[in-house]
């Protein structure tokens, strides 16, 4: 039957909103990948535009593709959209991810890794961690009371993380490195910190009482800690150095 004079038929429209938009971290970015929407708009999918702050991926239609160049340990939000003949669809729902962070912040096994991970407010008190890598990670409130932690790595390798009021009595600490971190009103007391490395970490107001640091690298930036023996590292010239001995009565 012959189309009417003067009729039109459904006009093409940019495609619909892609759907279950997923984020993975990568060193220095993440892979986002999604599903395509319910409907091209009547006309083909050409391809995928994905922007997150400071990144953008495209395809030519495959649903997944990596944004680089971002920073570790920073947080970003990646959204996707469809393109076709007529233009670019709905923007998806967001999705979240922080760059660098390890595939798996549950694997909670010696020797992990735990980089960028967010351990805030978390139990994690009696773990074995040993030798766990947790440079970056975020652990402000977090209570890692007598957890393994020899040999771990807290450095901040992105800026200064800051570890506020986390409870590490207790811990076993040995050969342990926190370069880089900003501490503050965080408790060490009774650790064991033997050959620790806090060269470089700034702590502030935690405290160090009845801690053993036999051979640790005490070149920390000192303000208002307690020291091992129960005094102030004020009273030694911000330091904790020539207070090491046993507590005071």
């Amino acid at each position: 039957m012959a189309t009417p004079v003067g009729a039109t038929g459904t006009q093409p429209k940019p495609p619909g909103q892609p759907k279950n938009v997923v984020a993975v971290p990568i060193e220095g970015g993440g892979t986002i990948s999604w599903t395509a929407p319910t409907s091209d708009g009547g006309s083909p999918i050409t391809g995928y535009t994905v922007k997150a702050p400071k990144g953008t991926c495209s395809t030519d239609g495959a649903t997944t593709c990596s944004i680089t160049g971002l920073t570790d340990g920073h947080g970003y939000l990646a959204r996707v959209q469809a393109v076709n003949a007529v233009g670019t669809g709905r923007v998806s729902a967001p999705a979240h991810f922080v760059a660098g962070q390890s595939p798996d912040c549950s694997n909670l096994t010696p020797g992990a890794d735990l980089r960028y991970c967010r351990f805030g407010n978390q139990d994690l008190d009696g773990l074995d961690l040993a030798g766990a890598d947790l440079s970056g990670a975020r652990y402000g409130h977090a209570t890692f009371a007598g957890t393994d932690l020899d040999g771990a790595v807290f450095n901040g390798t992105t800026g200064k993380p800051v570890v506020e009021a986390a409870d590490l009595s207790g811990a076993q600490l040995k050969g342990a490195s926190f370069g880089g971190v900003y501490i503050e009103s965080s408790d060490f007391s009774g650790a064991d910190l033997t050959n620790a490395d806090l060269s470089g970490a700034d702590l502030v107001v935690d405290d160090f009482y009845g801690a053993t640091t036999t051979g640790a690298d005490l070149g920390a930036q000192w303000n208002q800690d307690e020291c091992p023996d129960g005094t102030l590292s004020s009273n030694d010239g911000d330091t904790c150095v020539n207070d090491l001995g046993p507590p005071g009565p």
